[in-house]
């Protein structure tokens, strides 16, 4: 079975000739999802597809609404309404999200897009963490010069796994051409 969603009846293009044998198949379905933004008692599933249809107001509302109805609302469930709502309100932060559906932060934290964004965060963090103690160490070890500041640019483009890679070989680093050798072999 295959499956072509449609925004509106309207946006459907008339057929080449090679593709006619896939269009007739009855294994083929067309949704419009203008058929679903005004249709009442639907299921949760089909609720889904009316929010990606519906306008940003109309998102916002039913959003709260969807939140609302499913009485215990599964962290899947859940998943699937944050990334609507991110990609339709992308100018909405966190907090703003968890007001609107009414989630108490437990039910935020569960959620893969919570997880994925503070997994980010995390690593963004130790990533600018080492970046400054690395510097602070080699300007430790070589002083203020000219060359070390140069080196000391490239480190922001070093994934974390290289920077502390160079935290290890820095121990053995005798001067500034040691780092800037190091640096150009671990690019």
């Amino acid at each position: 079975m295959a499956l072509v969603i449609y925004p509106h009846r309207g946006i459907e293009k008339s057929t080449s000739i090679e593709f006619l044998p896939f269009l007739n198949s009855p294994q083929l379905h067309r949704i419009y999802l203008e058929d679903y933004q005004n249709r009442a008692d639907l299921s949760p599933t089909l609720e889904f597809i009316r929010l990606i249809a519906s306008d940003k107001q109309q998102t916002i509302t039913r959003a709260k609404e969807l939140a609302n109805r499913l009485d215990k609302i599964d962290v899947d469930s859940l998943d699937f309404i944050e990334t609507i709502l991110v990609y339709k309100l992308p100018h909405l932060s966190r907090e703003e999200i968890k007001k609107m559906l009414a989630l108490n932060e437990v039910e935020l934290r569960q959620t893969r897009f919570y997880q994925e964004v503070s997994a980010e965060g995390r690593q963004e963090g130790k990533q600018k963490e080492c970046i400054l103690l690395l510097s602070r160490l080699l300007r430790r070890k070589f002083g203020l010069q000219p060359q070390l500041e140069n080196s000391l640019q490239d480190l922001i483009s070093l994934p974390l796994e290289k920077l502390e890679n160079l935290a290890d070989a820095l121990l053995d680093f005798n001067a500034v051409t040691d780092l800037e050798t190091w640096l150009v072999n671990h690019r």
